[in-house]
């Protein structure tokens, strides 16, 4: 086994327990909602198909502090449906009479479990089939609602079969009979029982019996599961590994490629350099498929210039262009993770068929560095707080061209100009954001007037920040080294009170921190 994958797989798993360990920091009461003893169900959830379909649902879990996470606890329900070509659909589903959610969590088989205090439900839909079945049973009556627009023309063909004809053709069964009314321009079919189910056909009209999709959904989630690379892990903690494995999928848009921010509470923006972790996490995990569809998107979506913009719409791909400008960390992502993708694969076709993406984020840098005093340009990375040379870009920058003369080396290319840039850009960040104890968060520039005229020079502002740990344990520097271990004790050291580090999304950080110990240096040679 590897070690530097069981650190990784290590990684992923304690970053779903980070996330939850975050969400408790936020716990607080709210004034007309009981919160739960258990504070770590989430409040939304992604659930997708991995192909086509992802829609977002609501488990009625109160959330912690709802005017600072700029959400409101909503009834259970599916709120959005995202299908294909279409996009979103005007759809959604209620399931009512379910009573005060007390857990919601997604299990082992990719279903959605909510429990609330009179029954429970169950979302799924089963991998690479297009049905959304939401199962409901209680001890009262239980009733769902699927909401559609009035203009959407149907057919009832019986009691619990209708086929929708336009503006696509789907379907909706039932074990129990569908009313259907009109009210306010919407169509409402409505199925009551204590124990009911649902079933959205999307793209056809044929029935597939509500006991075999769910034999169909645990096979396929199963025999996905069975993929995965083998972490020598046992107990709870590989659980948390496969359930890793499925949250970065089901929060992984199925048509474009990219990731949603953050999965707890749902954040419809993908930021490049988050999902650009996602990716790695699966390709490690031996997910090349998906690991590849958002290199390609992220190759398709390069702007121009060789950089990207930092965060995009989650639905659409599309960039937007007023958030966090500029921020050039996702150039040297890009690089490594298309390194660590052909590490993994050996595809040249793939290597081909990225590279002039690759070249024009190679061209980018070269200039940038020729032209900014051997570093690159000042930016918002990684916090999108702090516009300055952030030593995270300047780190990850530098790794990428590392691993972009890896590829150059793959396809048989002259690597020399980039290890010269490589080189450069290491010496500058050595010698400019190292304070003696620990690698700053950032230098300051100033101007020093001599007699022989001006000239600038730069200082470490002096602030230890977590973000400087995973360039290090990637590889940046020798993790054994002086340097290293210095400054990994100092941020320890400094950030951590009461047992938890200052910084959020430090989390992230150390859970990778030991994975590189052991893997072999990005840079050649």
């Amino acid at each position: 086994m590897n070690w530097r994958l069981i650190f990784l797989i290590i990684g992923i798993a304690l970053l779903v327990i980070g996330a939850s360990m975050i969400a408790l920091s936020l716990t607080q009461r709210q004034i007309t909602v009981q919160i739960p003893t258990n504070t770590s169900s989430p409040a939304y959830l992604l659930l997708s198909n991995w192909r086509n379909l992802s829609v977002y649902i609501s488990t009625g879990y109160p959330i912690p502090k709802p005017i600072l996470n700029g959400e409101s606890s909503r009834p259970p329900s599916i709120l959005q449906v995202f299908y294909g070509q279409y996009g979103l659909l005007n759809i959604n589903v209620t399931i009512a009479n379910l009573g005060n959610t007390s857990e919601a969590y997604l299990a082992l088989n990719n279903t959605v479990i909510i429990r609330g205090s009179n029954g429970e439900v169950s979302i799924f839909i089963p991998p690479n089939y297009t049905t959304i079945a939401v199962i409901a049973r209680s001890r009262g009556l239980l009733t769902i609602e699927v909401f559609m627009p009035g203009s959407y023309t149907y057919q009832v063909i019986n009691d619990t079969f209708v086929i929708i004809k336009s503006p696509l053709l789907f379907s909706i069964y039932s074990g129990s009979g569908i009313t259907v009314r009109n009210v306010d321009g919407w169509t409402v079919l409505s199925v009551s029982g204590n124990y009911t189910y649902v079933v959205l056909n999307l793209g056809g009209a044929s029935i597939i019996p509500i006991n075999e999709l769910m034999s169909i959904n645990n096979n396929e989630v199963s025999n996905w599961l069975g993929l995965a690379r083998k972490p020598r892990l046992s107990g709870a903690l590989l659980t948390e590994y496969y359930l890793s494995l499925l949250l970065i999928m089901d929060d992984q848009n199925p048509v474009t490629g990219e990731f949603i921010a953050s999965p707890e509470p749902v954040y419809f923006y993908s930021w490049v350099r988050d999902s650009s972790f996602a990716a790695m996490a699966l390709q490690a995990a031996g997910y090349y498929g998906p690991a590849m569809k958002y290199w390609l998107w992220m190759c398709n979506s390069q702007n121009s210039s060789g950089t990207w913009y930092t965060r995009y719409n989650f639905w659409y791909g599309t960039p937007d262009r007023t958030f966090g400008i500029p921020e050039y960390d996702s150039v040297g992502l890009f690089q490594i993770g298309v390194w660590q993708f052909y590490e993994y694969t050996h595809n040249k076709s793939f290597l081909m068929a990225v590279l002039p993406c690759i070249n024009k984020s190679l061209n980018w840098e070269l200039n940038s560095i020729s032209e900014d005093n051997g570093l690159i340009p000042r930016d918002l990375s990684i916090w999108e707080s702090n516009y300055a040379y952030n030593f995270w870009t300047q780190a990850i920058d530098d790794q990428g061209l590392y691993a972009s003369a890896q590829i150059y080396r793959a396809l048989g290319l002259n690597d020399t100009e980039i290890l010269r840039a490589a080189n450069e850009l290491n010496s500058t960040i050595q010698r400019y954001f190292y304070t003696g104890k620990f690698y700053s968060q950032a230098i300051t520039s100033t101007v020093v007037y001599t007699s022989s005229g001006s000239q600038v020079t730069y200082v470490p502002n002096g602030i230890p920040d977590s973000s400087v740990i995973l360039p290090i344990a990637m590889g940046l520097v020798n993790p054994r080294s002086a340097r290293a271990v210095s400054t990994v004790e100092t941020i320890i050291h400094v950030l951590t009170v009461n047992g938890g580090w200052q910084d959020s999304q430090a989390m992230i950080i150390t859970t990778i921190q030991a994975s590189t110990i052991v893997r072999r240096q990005t840079r050649p040679g």
